[in-house]
């Protein structure tokens, strides 16, 4: 997990932002942010060994790509896929396009650009 506080780099084909784009203090420092964001973060490791079916749909909820076409897996052995979700471990669930289901457990994911 990556947060851009005052700062937001320009990716081609990416919108990237910055929490000082959004209202943020000039000199909020990444600090403050972690201690800000340290009680939720326990919340959802709490949450996680208590009821994990409730954290995956509201982690699915705001998953970018979810129900797109992603590239995934290591340099090695990239493969493209609908991601489907995710498996009880944490792995990436691909739908391959013939049909295969696939969990992705270690690599990158991309998600594959659509053009027009």
């Amino acid at each position: 997990m990556g947060i851009n506080v005052t700062y937001a780099p320009k990716i081609e084909g990416y919108d990237t932002t910055c929490l000082h784009n959004h209202g943020a203090a000039a000199g909020l420092a990444p600090e403050h942010v972690l201690t800000e964001l340290r009680p939720a973060l326990a919340q959802r490791l709490d949450q996680a060994s208590t009821d994990f079916e409730g954290l995956l749909k509201d982690w699915l909820k705001h998953a970018d790509g979810f129900g797109q076409m992603v590239e995934a897996g290591p340099l090695t052995d990239r493969v493209q896929g609908v991601f489907e979700g995710l498996a009880e471990d944490g792995g990436l669930i691909l739908r391959l396009p013939d049909g295969e289901r696939r969990t992705i457990r270690a690599g990158d994911v991309d998600l594959v650009r659509q053009v027009d």
